[in-house]
């Protein structure tokens, strides 16, 4: 049986916080948008899973803290 979108979300926001963990988040970078708060990231997220996209994430190191990297797809 398939996830519902809220659940999909819900497991992707959770995966997200374990993987940060108690690093601080320097920037949230979406494909064709200008960097965005990791609050504003997070709400574009959940409304890619909402409209029914695939979505993932990439964390990378810029010193202490991470850029959080997002990106959805059509299945």
């Amino acid at each position: 049986m398939s996830k519902s979108a809220q659940q999909r979300w819900s497991d992707h926001r959770d995966r997200i916080l374990e993987n940060i963990g108690s690093r601080k988040i320097a920037r949230v970078e979406i494909p064709g948008w200008q960097p965005v708060s990791f609050d504003e990231g997070m709400r574009w997220l959940q409304a890619t899973h909402y409209e029914g996209f695939k979505a993932d994430h990439n964390l990378l190191a810029n010193g202490e803290a991470l850029i959080l990297q997002l990106r959805s797809w059509e299945e």
